[in-house]
């Protein structure tokens, strides 16, 4: 598979209709764990991913200093 490009692949067609799923991959293997998106492709994104078992950080250690968020769905660390 080439490291960047999209892919279509087709799920299903009854005849008049044909639907099918179109990703954006950046690389061959999940290698971001904490941006939400599916970069390989497989269908599993981030935590879902077998790629990322064991490298994802806990949720406090993917926010920036300013408590604004890197990752979707990551709660704000509180200033102290």
């Amino acid at each position: 598979m080439p490291r960047l490009g999209f892919l279509y692949k087709f799920v299903s067609s009854n005849g008049t209709h044909a639907t099918g799923f179109l990703c954006r991959y950046t690389s061959s293997t999940e290698d971001n764990c904490v941006d939400g998106l599916d970069n390989d492709c497989n269908g599993l994104t981030d935590a879902q991913d077998p790629a990322c078992r064991g490298r994802i950080p806990p949720v406090s250690q993917r926010c920036v200093v300013n408590g604004v968020c890197e990752a979707p769905r990551c709660a704000a660390t509180p200033r102290s």
